[in-house]
């Protein structure tokens, strides 16, 4: 199985927490905080893949950015129900959320967002087998990433485009997007996405048949 670095723990108590503090902010009619919490729930529900509370939380996240007319937050809902819907296997419904959440990256010219919107493209299209456009979705999030200077975020697209290179059988390309990828993270001091990158190039050397080099990779 494909690894992927999560920033959020699904701790029973933080998601108790976080629930009940969403409690109180409807109760307090703070619509931005009921926002924020409910955006770092859907996080933690994602690790649980409790894609149905996602979809609620989402959808009241992007009613609230619509009351209070916040164009980035609004694009952020679009994203995360775009990624439930590609969860759920709703393709068609994914994409459009997605392409509403593009729109208005570049409409309000959040480079940053424009490229996560290109990398969930990119994770979308491989879900769905279609690895070219996959791969030029990574490469055009990448190359914003650079240029912007995000250096974590280019880390995360090296890695997922490794991904796309190692379902199509090119293990070679694959290595090299994950120790671009793994280099990155060890320059930032990242020791959790460093532990997923020796993981990923474990799996790829164990696709080659190096079993040696796999455990070595996956025991660092």
């Amino acid at each position: 199985m494909w690894r992927a670095s999560c920033l959020i723990s699904d701790n029973t108590n933080a998601v108790n927490y976080a629930e009940k503090h969403l409690e109180t902010c409807r109760e307090s009619g703070d619509r931005v905080e009921e926002y924020l919490v409910s955006k770092v729930l859907a996080e933690m529900y994602f690790r649980q893949s409790k894609y149905t509370k996602i979809k609620s939380l989402s959808e009241e996240m992007l009613h609230i950015s619509k009351e209070i007319r916040d164009r980035n937050k609004e694009a952020n809902s679009y994203e995360i129900l775009g990624a439930v819907y590609g969860k759920l296997g709703q393709y068609e419904k994914a994409t459009d959320h997605l392409e509403k959440s593009l729109a208005i990256h570049k409409e309000i010219g959040d480079r940053s967002g424009e490229a996560i919107s290109y990398s969930n493209f990119g994770i979308l299209y491989q879900a769905v087998g279609e690895y070219e456009k996959a791969r030029d979705y990574h490469e055009k999030s990448i190359a914003i990433q650079k240029e912007i200077g995000d250096r974590k975020g280019e880390a995360v697209s090296y890695a997922h485009l490794g991904a796309v290179y190692r379902s199509v059988s090119k293990y070679e390309k694959a290595r090299d997007h994950l120790e671009k990828s793994l280099a990155i993270r060890k320059e930032l001091g990242d020791r959790n996405g460093e532990g997923t990158s020796y993981a990923n190039l474990g799996d790829v050397y164990l696709s080659v048949g190096e079993n040696k080099k796999a455990r070595d990779h996956v025991e660092k």
